[in-house]
């Protein structure tokens, strides 16, 4: 199977660059960034897919760099784009992307607008590794569902009660979304997005499990050092963790400050379990200041 090279547009400053179509790259994805910035105010850039055809919805992150760096990732999408933050000088991030030429095929399930089922949708033509990818707000539980048969065998591969993506190897004949816990009272519509590739991924460290927006309540006991319960449930405690600014007014520089402040403390006993870990921000955040948090197996 020939390798496939693709190159992430950005910018020298803060913004989102244009998307390009990843639908021809396998799931195994090297991305490799760098530039020439001060070293102690280098950029903050995220990699975001989007797994729906006319790219509607919020879009995921899969991988987050403070500066230049490399990171193997496995998700099957359609849609690839950089997000650059915090900005300050030097220049543009150049971003290259390379995999398989794995072609992925992609389906999209409907969600209900409350409780309940949607529609089963055939997707015994998708291959083994799948990404499902939710986009927009909502609230509630998402759950997807895949079947043999359609009609009694229903598992769960899938759980998101953020937007986001999340992978995983299995075969199945059709998918379904259920939704759960959904109030009467604004909740939402999320866009369910499946993209899928024969190739199983690097099967190595770092492959992408779960990304999700962790938003703050003004709850929490301490605002600058407080622990956050992943979606999905991991089988052990040695996943990674990658947090990045998606959203708030903290600091007095804005958003760039929130994304430097955040830091992830060694683990301590109980700091980091299989359902939840712990986060120290240099800065008290406030209540609406959101964090995308990116989980890769260690």
């Amino acid at each position: 199977m020939p390798n496939l090279f693709i190159n992430l547009p950005s910018q020298a400053g803060n913004g989102v660059g244009a998307a390009v179509d990843f639908s021809a790259m396998g799931a195994s994805k090297t991305i490799v960034v760098s530039g020439v910035w001060p070293q102690n105010n280098q950029p903050s850039i995220t990699i975001e897919i989007n797994n729906d055809a006319a790219q509607l919805g919020t879009w995921a992150p899969i991988a987050a760099f403070q500066g230049g760096g490399e990171v193997v990732v496995d998700v099957a999408c359609r849609f690839v784009r950089a997000r650059v933050a915090n900005f300050k000088s030097g220049t543009a991030p150049q971003i290259d992307i390379g995999g398989q030429a794995d072609a992925a095929q992609f389906a999209t399930l409907v969600a209900p607008a409350g409780n309940g089922f949607g529609a089963a949708v055939d997707i015994s033509a998708l291959g083994a590794f799948k990404s499902v990818h939710i986009g927009n707000e909502f609230r509630g539980a998402v759950v997807i569902e895949m079947s043999t048969d359609g009609i009694t065998d229903w598992g769960q591969p899938f759980a998101f009660n953020k937007p986001g993506v999340s992978s995983a190897v299995f075969t199945a004949n059709f998918a379904r979304v259920r939704r759960a816990g959904v109030p009467q009272v604004n909740p939402g519509l999320p866009l369910v997005n499946i993209g899928a590739t024969d190739d199983a991924g690097g099967g190595g460290g770092g492959a992408t499990v779960q990304s999700f927006t962790y938003t703050v309540t003004g709850l929490e006991p301490d605002t600058s050092d407080f622990v956050v319960v992943m979606p999905i449930a991991q089988p052990n405690d040695t996943y990674e963790v990658v947090a990045s600014a998606a959203g708030g007014t903290v600091g007095a520089g804005g958003l760039g400050d929130f994304t430097i402040g955040i830091q992830m403390p060694d683990v301590a006993a109980g700091d980091r379990t299989t359902t939840q870990f712990r986060v120290v921000t240099s800065i008290a955040l406030v209540a609406g200041d959101q964090i995308d948090f990116l989980i890769s197996e260690g």
